[in-house]
């Protein structure tokens, strides 16, 4: 019995990108989305090495992957550049997801929030 394809392969064989260029993809939302959620270096730390943020960013970012799999069923698949702008428009959507609990829990999390860094990137209290 042949296994369906996952999504990321399916991405990949869209996109004909490497799977280096879709990690660098991933980690390039995330990190975007990160900054978008950091009042300061210390959270934006928090958030990138955050296990239970990461999960639930992959899940979000994976429900717009298959949004922009079922969207490009219908687009020519010569048309790579075509293909490639749905698929950053859909996953970009996944800057609009917010987890409030789990943003405050990291914002207001004691060993860090008072942490300031100055202009040559020295920590001080």
């Amino acid at each position: 019995m042949q296994k369906k394809p996952t999504t990321k392969n399916q991405v990949l064989d869209s996109l004909q990108w490497s799977s280096k260029a879709y990690e660098d993809h991933v980690f390039n939302v995330y990190w975007n989305w990160c900054l978008q959620h950091s009042p300061s270096t210390s959270v934006l730390q928090q958030l990138i090495a955050n296990a239970k943020i990461n999960h639930y960013f992959l899940i979000e970012f994976h429900k717009h992957e298959q949004s922009f799999v079922a969207l490009s069923k219908g687009i020519n698949p010569n048309h790579i550049a075509a293909l490639e702008i749905h698929y950053k428009a859909a996953t970009a959507m996944v800057m609009n997801w917010k987890p409030k609990a789990l943003l405050v829990e990291i914002k207001t999390n004691p060993a860090f929030v008072n942490f300031k860094m100055d202009s040559n990137l020295n920590l001080s209290n």
